[in-house]
């Protein structure tokens, strides 16, 4: 008796995980698909747009209060803090040294002295961050200008044009304009040279006529002043000289370097790191798994052409232009030379 009672508790042990599955088997109730929340969409400005819901459903009171009063009424305490929301219209001024805890919503301007902290702030018009000043979640305007020194943890987005006017830190940046530094002469690229076969390329594992693509074994450099048309991938690092033109994209299983002056028509993707020095211009999306560098003077994508930049650390180096969102998945850094 002892070992059929054993015998049937073993068999309960076996069965009992199955279970779930045997009564999908029969009842069939996983036959739907996944259900997605769009209000987490991975847009750099979904915080922005949901913010804007709710303000939508509050009363024609809401934004009654003169916060420009409250604020000049505190700023002489040693570290004055706010942990109301801010709904405010016309133009609001932060004095320098607040804190303010809650969400920050102006129809006008707003506009911080330095050393402010926003937990999260929302513009319809334009948003001037003062010297020194933070953004720990996200922040959104019609425009952003960013005083050297500031910090964004979060996202920053600008629905037209966004300056940075010296040294920064942030996460992630958007907009269709982001202007780094001071306007400068944009310098025209030098004459090409002569054009490298794709076809023919040394240690070619691949190619792809139709699609004009070439899959290298190894490392690869393109001599400087060179013309590549089509889509490379290197097994090992890339180097692109200086003054070359890629007529399409590149890929590395190393890092890629490019030369000032470049041109690439097309993304650029690497494994471990993508480090152009300055006056290069790239029409694509620029990925990397641990570093992006770009040097001073370049431009990254076109107004009616956005891009992505996007790895772990992100190095700019100011004057710089780039059209879309830059990412850095751990910290990113606005530098000056």
């Amino acid at each position: 008796m002892t070992a059929i009672l054993y015998a049937l508790g073993a068999l309960a042990l076996v069965i009992a995980p199955l279970l779930p599955g045997l009564l999908e088997l029969y009842q069939k109730t996983d036959t739907a698909a996944l259900g997605i929340d769009r209000s987490h969409v991975g847009s750099a400005n979904a915080f922005a747009v949901n913010y804007r819901k709710r303000l939508a459903t509050l009363g024609p009171d809401a934004a009654s209060v003169d916060w420009n009063a409250r604020f000049a009424a505190q700023q002489d305490q040693a570290r004055p803090t706010l942990e109301e929301e801010v709904l405010a219209q016309g133009e609001l001024r932060i004095p320098e040294g607040f804190s303010c805890l809650k969400e920050v919503y102006c129809k006008g301007d707003i506009a911080t002295g330095a050393g402010v902290i926003l937990r999260s702030a929302l513009a319809e018009g334009e948003l001037r961050l003062g010297e020194d000043s933070s953004v720990l979640r996200w922040a959104g305007a019609r425009d952003v200008r960013a005083a050297p020194g500031c910090s964004l943890f979060g996202r920053l987005v600008a629905e037209d044009t966004m300056r940075i006017e010296g040294p920064i830190s942030f996460q992630r940046i958007q907009a269709a304009a982001i202007r780094l530094g001071d306007d400068w002469q944009m310098e025209p690229p030098p004459p090409p040279g002569g054009e490298v076969d794709i076809s023919r390329l040394p240690h070619t594992l691949f190619y792809n006529a139709a699609m004009r693509r070439a899959v290298v074994n190894g490392d690869f450099v393109l001599p400087e002043r060179s013309v590549l048309r089509g889509n490379l991938v290197v097994r090992g690092q890339l180097k692109i000289g200086h003054g070359c033109r890629v007529d399409g994209s590149v890929k590395a299983g190393g890092s890629v370097r490019i030369g000032r002056g470049a041109v690439i028509n097309g993304s650029v993707i690497s494994d471990q790191s993508v480090i152009a020095l300055g006056g290069c211009r790239i029409f694509g999306p620029v990925v990397a798994d641990r570093l992006v560098s770009i040097g001073p003077c370049s431009v990254l994508g076109a107004p009616d052409a956005p891009i992505s930049v996007s790895s772990r650390f992100v190095l700019l180096k100011l004057p710089l232009v780039t059209h879309g969102t830059v990412w850095a998945r751990a910290r990113g850094k606005v530098i000056g030379l």
